[in-house]
């Protein structure tokens, strides 16, 4: 088993309409992955501000949604065995958003939806598992909490890499030595 993990960024909130503008992910190994995404119309000044991603960046940089979800795709392949795709609030976001926008722009038989080995993990839901007093689960206010560098945030490759810390920083402190066993009493079943 393969831990990837990966954020999104996007035109907006909603999982079903809006559209993704960067992808990234690292391994627990280290091996990365980033691609930005033309999206063929203007983002909102919000998404600008929150993000520090342009119109003009996903122009030069960007590359068309399909070849940049077919890259995501293959990197995952890559791994040859199965992929634990780790996100924070990702059950609640980035793999809703990820699924709905491989179905939109590759259709329902897409074959990331049909053949990988994948399942999802998310650091929120851990957090909320191993430390249930906190008054706040989010990426950036765990970072404060456990002193962790968050130094571009909004940026889906450091979100990847403080989301491993974050993951890390967890795991090491608790009273697991099996992440299998950790997924199993979070998510109520094995993967």
């Amino acid at each position: 088993m393969e831990l990837v993990f990966y954020d999104v960024e996007t035109t907006g909130l909603n999982v079903w309409k809006d559209k993704l503008t960067e992808v990234a992910a690292i391994s627990g190994n280290s091996m990365g992955f980033t691609v930005l995404l033309q999206i063929g119309e203007p983002l909102s000044d919000f998404i600008v501000k929150f993000t520090g991603i342009t119109d003009q960046l996903l122009l030069e940089d960007g590359v068309d949604p399909r070849l940049a979800l077919q890259r995501f795709y293959e990197y995952l392949q890559a791994f040859k065995k199965p992929v634990i795709l780790i996100a924070h609030n990702g059950d609640q976001f980035d793999k809703l958003i990820l699924h709905s926008s491989f179905r939109r722009l590759l259709g329902e038989n897409t074959p990331f939806l049909q053949d990988c080995d994948i399942h999802h993990f998310d650091t929120r839901l851990m957090a909320k598992f191993l430390y249930p007093n906190l008054k706040s689960y989010s990426l950036k206010n765990l970072c404060t909490h456990f002193h962790i560098e968050n130094p571009n945030h909004h940026r889906a490759l450091n979100d990847a890499i403080v989301c491993k810390k974050l993951f890390e920083h967890m795991f090491q402190e608790s009273p697991y030595t099996e992440f299998r066993i950790l997924y199993r009493d979070i998510y109520g079943k094995n993967f």
